[in-house]
């Protein structure tokens, strides 16, 4: 039968189909994803999303954030590199789905502030290579799909500071965010303070946590400039030329 057949591949034609699929995505409710904190404020003008490294500090910001203000969703693993992906090449990895769904972006589409889930997102990762991978993959997701976010005045993408040296007493806990930073200011340092090196978000403590989730205005903002497409065009596409000619001006300096 024919026109059967014909009828039933063009059903499959038109569910396969990208607009079709997204006009179905938009109409269901998000799906469970492990970890997911979600902000309750009706106002979704004062609300941000922290997104950290892993399950480890799940806990600890639980305790630690404002839950009317910050939701929180923990990335587990290296992102992927979505440099030049198409939108269904992003529908096809899970995490970066998870991510999307939460903040209400839809891949091929351009963003409205007012319209999304969170007025702000706040990328938080260990101080490490690692972390930094994370941190850089996340900015170019933004980048390369809604470029629209990190050109505004109110900035949309941050990066929270988290400490890599922790001066402690019974009474306070002073954050360094990186081993140079402390060695400029360790002669302020009493000897009364013991020091703790962090490892990861998963050692900060919930006394940490509230230090750092305390203040949007202490974060770092991510705002995009005339150089940010070449940098990642050199760490991110497959021209490998390019991150060679760079790496030699790096050695001449």
């Amino acid at each position: 039968n024919k026109q059967y057949f014909d009828e039933l591949l063009e059903r499959i034609r038109s569910k396969s189909n990208f607009k079709a699929s997204k006009q179905i995505e938009k109409k269901q409710k998000i799906h469970f994803i492990e970890g997911y904190l979600k902000a309750t404020s009706t106002d979704r003008s004062v609300t941000w999303l922290l997104l950290n490294e892993g399950l480890s500090a799940a806990s600890q910001v639980s305790s630690a954030r404002d839950p009317k203000i910050i939701g929180s969703l923990p990335l587990g693993g290296r992102m992927n590199n979505i440099f030049e992906c198409t939108p269904s090449q992003l529908l096809s990895m899970p995490k970066i789905v998870d991510l999307l769904q939460v903040i209400g972006l839809v891949p091929g589409k351009k963003a409205v502030r007012e319209e999304l889930n969170y007025n702000h997102v706040v990328i938080a990762t260990d101080a490490d290579p690692d972390g930094d991978g994370i941190f850089v993959n996340l900015v170019n997701l933004f980048y390369q799909n809604w470029p629209e976010l990190l050109s505004t005045k109110d900035p949309f993408l941050y990066r929270m500071c988290a400490p890599n040296i922790v001066a402690v007493t019974s009474k306070e806990r002073i954050h360094f965010q990186t081993r140079e930073q402390y060695e400029k200011n360790k002669h302020k340092i009493k000897a009364k303070y013991d020091i703790e090196y962090m490892k990861g978000l998963g050692s900060m403590t919930v006394s940490d946590w509230k230090q750092c989730l305390g203040n949007l205005n202490k974060m770092e903002p991510i705002r995009s400039d005339d150089e940010m497409s070449n940098w990642l065009e050199i760490f991110f596409s497959d021209d490998a030329n390019k991150r060679k000619e760079w790496l030699k001006e790096c050695r001449q300096k």
